[in-house]
């Protein structure tokens, strides 16, 4: 089984940056096991991403190619994405203390089909934090962090809250997660309700 290597930083979470574009790519792309530049041995050539591009525009909910241009270019300002004269490439930065979460292909491909960047950014975001933390418990709120919305005007009525919260309830009605409820009394005696997560897909749901 195939698996893509998918960045955890700050940046690659933020709202403005295409998860869902970047994730496409990543999920046509192909693997030389033969390449020694470990950057290059993940690779979109790009008369197959010029043939896919309809397909890509109609996964994106867009219809031009400058805007289509204008997502691409943001992945390459912020360096998710390379290119030579051939391929796209996915570069990542190289050692011990780096870190990333390593996704099955297929299942990368059928998040593409079902959710939205949204969706993508909490999955990797949770499925890497639950496999970095046993216990691990989080908010809506948090994620709306992680994901850039601001959080101090927007509470539960909000849309930027109502769309993350659709987004989690979405990946756990198609099966890609599932998470329950936990009550959690502060010092101050305040007592709020946390999640967390009771199972993270590893391959495509059933």
């Amino acid at each position: 089984q195939e698996k893509r290597r998918m960045p955890v930083e700050k940046e690659w979470f933020d709202k403005n940056l295409d998860k869902l574009l970047y994730c496409l790519m990543q999920s046509f792309s192909l693997e030389d096991k033969k390449q020694t530049d470990a950057q290059k041995r993940v690779y979109y050539p790009k008369d197959q991403f010029n043939r896919d591009t309809k397909l890509i525009k109609k996964g994106l909910g867009i219809k031009d190619k400058r805007t289509l241009n204008s997502k691409l270019n943001t992945l390459f300002e912020k360096g998710y994405l390379a290119e030579d004269e051939d391929n796209y490439y996915f570069p990542f930065i190289m050692g011990k203390d780096h870190l990333y979460y390593l996704i099955d292909k297929e299942l990368l491909k059928a998040l593409t089909s079902s959710s939205n960047g949204i969706g993508i950014g909490i999955f990797i975001y949770l499925a890497f934090a639950a496999n970095a933390k046993k216990g691990y418990q989080f908010t809506i709120t948090e994620l709306m962090r992680v994901l850039g919305y601001q959080t101090g005007k927007d509470r539960a009525g909000g849309p930027s809250f109502q769309l993350v919260a659709g987004a989690l309830a979405g990946l756990k009605e198609s099966k890609f997660l599932d998470y329950s409820y936990k009550k959690v009394t502060l010092n101050d005696g305040h007592i709020i309700t946390n999640m967390y997560i009771t199972n993270i897909a590893t391959k495509t749901p059933e």
